[in-house]
């Protein structure tokens, strides 16, 4: 404190503020219009900043541009000035210009009417105190750089900006919506108003309080850890409490700060309160404006920490020699300090090198690496850092996707070691999802996932369908709004219902009468499920396409292909929607349909040898020999040496052909009943 009431130190900080923003400014400038970009792969995209989204850095940039305005307008003749007359104050007064050259830029080209206001609201603070406090502003033309700031703002407030750069659009929850969320957050008794939720926690607060209103948007599945603006966020994650603390003590330094410069008329000391208020104010009406980054509220401390070092003139002092009890425990406080700043940089080189890992392991999976690469690279990220449910996440994942290739890779009968290696991989990928959810318990996508990893063990491990189930409902019951999880439980029945179906040809009777009664009961609860979530989002793909696969097992298939009329009209290029109709088509006999829909596929994928088995038949029904013998010709092609193929030529050269459907040639692309493999739609 006494260090930073020093008023070199604090003219010292606020040049290096011009300087560093000046110097971020240009880098971004520079990559707005494509004429330079740093030497770096993540520095290559348009918008790309130092401070964080291309907002955040005109947040930034706004602040810094109003505190040299102040500086250059409280500037006076002599050795106090804010700005010197020599070279080194040419040097601040061209960092002040390239600072608002740089924040007009950007505003202009994102055109986002909070930042106009924040600017108006700027201008006005300076022309108050420039009224209220004539004599500390001599020089009236020193405001023509606040004016054209003021002129821009006004304009661009109300008409569109012509610069367009194609910089990427940061989306955020609305202000009613935020509003809404952190209210909602708040409901859950007086330990939730007093305290929130937790720091770090509006994530999970959206998932579990955003409308469904947001479904019928196109960022419907998007995830936001921030609300509109800063003071919300706080809202809801710090509680009535920790809202009141906040503004207490930045009401008491506006106060404060206030009332010295309304009162005291100390030359030197006034301006550089007066700047730094000026900086101070920007930000602090910026958090309730918009959402902040670690720099903004960096920033907003600082400042705060530079008025108080300015507005609190008792200092106290003391004698360590004759308070020997006093210096042994600030001794002792500043070793303990020592060793925690130590443990801290310790722990966060270990969270730094688990996030390089991380990243690399994404870097594999994107470029198709062999799945044991990535797995080790999670393993190293999980090691430094066993503390991040996301990489525990991840790591269950790729581990159950090592298991599958390790079955696949197996020929003949499976050796011990093939048979340890699996089981392996399997108990890491159900460790790392427990663990996931040990971590942070709070969070549906952790749920989901262990949902996921159970659903896929089915077949190997008793019980694990009433383990998935329960995740599921978990999921559910952390993000209620999402179609996502109410889909994801639906294919645990259907696939649980496919399982009771295959037990329909079993000797008993007794098991034949528990299988179809349990098939019935959890086809209608894969239903339920699936229209609870087309009910949520009304064009969710996956839903209405295994919704069609409830009512085909039900015998339903008008109801079934209506379902994916609708997605092929939604999805016109999906082969495999469109295939699945065509089957359905001609169970349904109509064969007209099916032959148009099975042309245009094989117009956009000659070589789906199902496709043209299908659509070979169906020539065969309608009597048109030729061109199924054409058809099944070109599927032998495909398919040189099988057997049901050259059956199926042999009988059409004899003029005979098959009585019913042939089966297909390629196992499980035949319909859409096959839940668990082939999936048509990306979740």
């Amino acid at each position: 404190m006494h260090e930073a009431s020093d008023t070199r130190v604090q003219r010292n900080v606020l040049v290096a503020l011009l300087l560093s923003s000046a110097i971020s400014g240009l880098v971004t400038l520079f990559g707005m219009f494509d004429l330079l970009h740093l030497p770096f792969a993540f520095a290559a995209s348009k918008g790309f900043n130092t401070i964080g989204t291309i907002n955040s850095f005109i947040g930034f940039s706004s602040v810094v541009m109003f505190l040299g305005f102040a500086m250059w307008m409280v500037s006076h003749k002599g050795e106090d000035r804010m700005i010197p007359s020599n070279g080194f104050g040419i040097f601040q007064r061209a960092l002040i210009v390239i600072v608002t050259l740089v924040t007009l830029v950007s505003l202009v080209a994102v055109d986002f009417w909070v930042f106009w206001v924040l600017n108006i609201v700027g201008v006005a603070l300076l022309a108050v105190f420039s009224f209220v406090e004539t004599q500390a502003f001599p020089h009236p033309k020193r405001f023509i750089l606040p004016l054209i700031v003021l002129l821009a703002s006004l304009v661009f407030l109300f008409f569109g900006t012509p610069l367009k750069l194609g910089l990427p659009v940061v989306v955020t929850p609305t202000y009613t919506t935020s509003l809404q969320i952190t209210v909602d957050s708040l409901s859950g008794g007086a330990h939730r108003i007093l305290f929130g939720t937790g720091p770090g926690t509006f994530l999970y607060d959206y998932l579990m309080y955003r409308p469904q209103e947001v479904n019928q948007s196109v960022f419907w599945d998007l995830r936001f850890d921030r609300a509109k603006s800063s003071v919300l966020t706080m809202g809801a994650t710090m509680g009535v409490l920790g809202v009141l603390s906040w503004l207490t003590l930045m009401v008491w330094v506006g106060i404060k700060t206030l009332g010295r410069l309304l009162r005291y008329r100390g030359h030197e000391e006034w301006n550089l309160t007066y700047v730094v208020f000026v900086g101070w104010f920007m930000t602090f009406l910026y958090h309730f404006l918009y959402t902040t980054n670690f720099t903004l509220q960096f920033l907003m401390w600082g400042l705060t920490g530079l008025l108080a070092a300015l507005i609190m003139t008792k200092i106290w002092e003391t004698d360590f020699s004759r308070s020997p009890r006093l210096g042994l425990s600030i001794s002792f406080a500043f070793v303990v300090l020592a060793v925690g700043l130590l443990a801290s940089l310790f722990v966060s080189g270990m969270r730094y090198t688990a996030e390089v890992s991380f990243v690399k392991a994404v870097e594999l999976d994107s470029a198709g690496a062999n799945i044991d690469q990535v797995v080790e690279k999670l393993n190293t990220a999980v090691m430094f850092n066993g503390l991040s449910d996301r990489y525990y996440r991840n790591l269950s994942t790729a581990a159950l996707i090592q298991a599958r290739n390790a079955i696949v890779a197996v020929e003949g009968d499976m050796t011990d070691e093939q048979k340890q290696a699996i089981v392996g991989y399997v108990s890491t990928s159900v460790q790392a999802s427990a663990k996931a959810v040990q971590l942070e318990p709070a969070y549906a996508s952790n749920w989901s996932a262990q949902g996921s990893i159970y659903r896929d063990l089915m077949s190997f491990a008793q019980g694990a369908e009433d383990a998935a189930a329960a995740s599921y409902l978990k999921a559910i019951e952390l993000d209620p709004v999402s179609p996502v999880n109410h889909t994801n439980l639906g294919r645990l029945y259907l696939s649980v219902a496919d399982r009771a179906r295959e037990l329909k040809n079993a000797d008993s009777a007794d098991l034949v009468k528990t299988a179809t009664e349990q098939e019935k009961v959890l086809l209608t609860q894969a239903e339920e499920e699936f229209n609870k979530a087309i009910t949520l989002k009304g064009d969710y793909a996956p839903a209405h396409y295994y919704l069609a696969a409830v009512y085909e097992r039900q015998g339903k298939l008008e109801d079934a292909a209506s379902r994916l009329i609708a997605l092929v009209k939604y999805q016109p290029t999906n082969i495999g929607l469109g295939f699945q109709l065509s089957i359905l088509f001609i169970q349904l006999e109509e064969y007209d349909a099916a032959r148009n829909l099975l042309e245009q596929i094989v117009t956009l994928r000659p070589e789906y040898s199902n496709a043209l088995w299908y659509l070979s038949a169906v020539y065969e029904i309608q009597g048109d020999m030729e061109k199924a013998a054409e058809m099944a010709t070109r599927v032998a092609e495909l398919n040189p040496g099988n057997e049901l193929v050259e059956d199926r030529l042999r009988a059409l050269d004899a003029g005979t052909g098959f009585e019913e459907i042939p089966s297909p040639v390629e196992e499980g692309e035949e319909g859409a009943t096959q839940s668990d493999e082939g999936e048509i739609v990306e979740e």
